[in-house]
């Protein structure tokens, strides 16, 4: 999925969080979940941004959020949005992504 590599920089669609940590109630469904997500997420993606030595700026939060949609009304849905929708406070946020010296780990 195109919107999550420009939402992370390269993030994975897998929540590190094991599954029985994670919230037993399942987030609500909307048209506006990548909304929902991108507020959410904001202070992770912009830290994980700057990890990456890039400026989060609108016009990738735009894209991102853009893509999400298409994404969403192709059917597909990440593990990674439905994390972050559950996750109760930031910290619960930042365990849905994976740490950048794990993303760094895995470029080609």
């Amino acid at each position: 999925m195109r919107w999550m590599i420009a939402a992370v920089l390269v993030a994975s669609t897998a929540c590190q969080e094991a599954p029985s940590k994670q919230a037993a109630t399942q987030p609500v469904k909307t048209a506006d979940d990548c909304k929902l997500f991108l507020a959410k997420a904001r202070g992770t993606l912009q830290r994980l941004a700057t990890a990456a030595s890039v400026t989060w700026t609108p016009a990738m939060e735009e894209d991102t959020l853009t893509q999400c949609r298409a994404d969403l009304a192709a059917g597909q849905r990440a593990k990674l949005i439905d994390c972050v929708l559950t996750a109760k406070d930031e910290a619960a946020v930042q365990r849905c992504f994976p740490r950048y010296e794990e993303l760094v780990d895995k470029r080609p």
